[in-house]
């Protein structure tokens, strides 16, 4: 006989037997254990469990649990087992909601002997249940997902959920990151041998890899605190806050709303609460994007810093009149107007100067019209494709952030760029792995390419600087000690129902600091908001409170006397 024929007889042969083997252990060694469980009032059953990865997120020099793994149980009613049904709804009413009817369409199903009534009971809630308990109530022991800040950060850690697969990652890190999170069984490099699996078909590994974040629970908190008050304030639909370091790429705080709380993610209102509107919905941003022109126009020669303009208050372009924000002109200016005073005619001029080629060129070194690879779940990359080389109009519009959409995630990299120098960097999440070994793998930057010169970048970051100094809010939005660009944005948003822009907005802004050696750099924005029409009335204030924050939680020591 073949000798593979015959090994493999034997395979077969010694997982039958191991299998047998299995069978005797539950049905007679542990028989009377069984036996004493399912007569008592109430039981407690086990189901398999599995050790998945930790997340943790950063607190300066330490961590936080982010999502880990805790013992819960499965409330249910075996139908079979009851025997007073009056006596059951009334126990389990005192610490559970039931609707009185669907406990009585369980209760009659005694065909079923598991009818689930609640998830996610806890071993104090548990015990308190047990106590003087009729007959017919049963627990399932299971190890979930538990996450224990709830809903902060949701959007970053995604949720573990149900399908074909089993139970997998859904969204954020969660999904992103499952296959170094979840739980492999023991083998080797070569794979398992054969006495491996008879053992891993019983037992599992510790576990899989530990993950730190790049995220502070810190800062989590605050952008998280601060975006739910000032959406209330305004009475926005939606907003969100990115905070990121711009040297790095790694992100300190992300915040979106509406958001959802992933140990409960199953009594979410609507799956939309799961989208992360930083990385999966676009905008179109409005004036943030002007310093993106001016540094194009800057680093092409087009212009220099000590240029002057002049505005008419409007401009034509293709028959379409562009004007600025008041439809005022201001006659000649220095080109540190554009910014300053956000001129719309400013920037176009800028655009042509450059030329439309060279100008989408530029578009597409910022990253604009693509993916920052972030390393969360679902990202989708901006859309520059309305740039028709055979009109200029679009990229009359594109040159004042519209027209043209970019997710909150794709902007805030590309204005990194401005700040940390003129290179364009990867967004990262995650800022080290931990292996079931203990091993640790530290995530280092990466750089994509150099964008605009170092030298080009300074300019604008000078003249971003000067905006704060002189324009916004009259000056008095600066921070004492410290020097900081930053730049709003108001721009119309599209109607739903016909070609063109309705009345309503989105506010934006973003902001740097230290000005010339930024730590951080924050985006900002609304959608929506009532009774402010400027995006300088809306954010400046949160928009400081949340720098202050974090040039004091640092201890960044000031840059300005």
């Amino acid at each position: 006989m073949d000798t593979r024929l015959k090994l493999v007889r034997v395979v077969v042969l010694l997982t039958f037997v191991a299998l047998l083997w299995r069978l005797s252990v539950l049905q007679i060694t542990r028989h009377e254990q069984y036996a004493n469980a399912s007569s008592s009032q109430a039981t407690v059953e086990a189901s398999p469990t599995t050790t998945r990865g930790n997340i943790f997120f950063s607190n300066k020099d330490e961590r936080v649990i982010a999502a880990t793994e805790k013992d819960f149980y499965t409330l249910a009613i075996n139908p079979k087992k009851i025997t007073d049904k009056e006596a059951v709804y009334e126990h389990l009413s005192q610490f559970v909601t039931l609707e009185r009817e669907d406990f009585d369409r369980r209760a009659a199903r005694t065909f079923d002997p598991f009818e689930i009534l609640a998830k996610r009971i806890t071993s104090a809630q548990r015990d308190e249940i047990l106590v003087n308990a009729p007959v017919g109530i049963e627990f399932l022991a299971d190890r979930l997902r538990y996450y224990p800040g709830g809903s902060t950060a949701a959007h970053v850690l995604g949720f573990i959920g149900g399908d074909e697969r089993g139970e997998t990652g859904k969204y954020g890190v969660e999904q992103y990151y499952n296959d170094r999170l979840a739980t492999n069984l023991s083998s080797d490099a070569d794979g398992p041998t054969f006495l491996e699996l008879l053992r891993t078909s019983l037992q599992y590994d510790a576990g899989g890899g530990d993950i730190v974040l790049t995220v502070d629970i810190g800062v989590q908190k605050k952008i998280e605190r601060t975006l739910a008050k000032t959406l209330e304030k305004w009475q926005a639909t939606r907003g969100g806050i990115i905070v990121v370091d711009p040297k790095t790429g790694g992100i300190l705080g992300m915040a979106g709303t509406p958001t959802f709380d992933p140990n409960t993610y199953y009594d979410t209102d609507s799956i939309s609460a799961f989208t992360n509107p930083n990385i999966q919905y676009r905008f179109e941003l409005g004036s943030i994007v002007k310093p993106l022109t001016m540094a194009a126009a800057i680093d092409s020669g087009a212009v220099t810093e000590q240029d002057t303009y002049y505005d008419a208050g409007y401009i034509m372009s293709d028959g379409f009149r562009i004007e600025n924000f008041d439809g005022k002109g201001r006659g000649t200016v220095p080109i540190q107007q554009i910014l300053s005073q956000s001129l719309n005619t400013g920037v176009v001029h800028l655009m042509r100067e450059i030329g439309r080629e060279t100008f989408g060129e530029y578009l597409m070194k910022f990253g604009l019209g693509e993916q920052t690879d972030i390393d969360l779940f679902g990202e989708v990359p901006g859309n520059i494709a309305n740039l028709n080389p055979r009109r200029e109009v679009e990229y009359a519009t594109a040159a004042f952030g519209q027209g043209i959409s970019i997710t909150p995630i794709g902007l805030t990299m590309a204005l990194s760029a401005i700040a940390n120098g003129g290179e364009l960097v990867r967004p990262h999440v995650v800022d080290k792995f931990i292996a079931a070994s203990g091993e640790v793998i530290q995530v280092r930057p990466e750089k994509k390419h150099r964008v605009i010169r170092e030298e080009s970048a300074l300019v604008v970051q000078r003249m971003l600087v000067t905006v704060v100094d002189e324009a916004l809010a009259n000056g008095n939005a600066t921070i004492p000690g410290y020097t900081m660009g930053a730049k709003t944005g108001t721009a119309q948003i599209a109607s739903s129902e016909e070609r063109g822009y309705g009345g309503e907005f989105l506010h934006s802004f973003f902001g740097f600091a230290p000005g010339f050696d930024a730590r951080f750099l924050v985006l900002l924005y609304v959608e929506r908001p009532v009774g402010a029409r400027y995006a300088s009335q809306t954010l400046t204030e949160p928009y400081s409170e949340i720098m202050e924050f974090l040039l004091a939680y640092y201890n960044v020591p000031p840059d300005r006397l």
